[in-house]
C-alpha cells in the first residue's frame, strides 16, 4: 500500500515551496485528494508525477536539438 502524505510531507518531498504545491494542487497538476478539507497525497503518485515530469522535459529538449534551437 502506498503511503498517504499531508500537504507538509508532500511540499518536503517535492521540494518545493507550499505556495507552488498548492497552485499545481489547485490547477490539478499534481495528483491530490482532499480529505476532510485537507490535502492528501499518495507518494507512490507523486513519484509517477515526478517521473512523467522528467520524460516530458527530456522529449522537450530532444525537439530542441532537433530543430536545431
Amino acid at each position: 500500500m502506498s503511503q498517504v502524505l499531508t500537504f507538509d510531507e508532500a511540499k518536503q518531498f517535492l521540494r518545493i515551496t507550499a505556495s507552488t504545491l498548492y497552485r499545481l494542487v489547485q490547477n490539478g497538476v499534481v495528483p491530490a485528494s482532499k480529505v476532510g478539507g485537507q490535502w492528501r497525497f499518495k507518494q507512490e503518485r507523486l513519484e509517477g508525477w515526478l517521473s512523467d515530469q522528467e520524460v516530458k522535459f527530456k522529449d522537450r529538449n530532444l525537439k530542441k536539438e532537433a530543430s536545431g534551437v
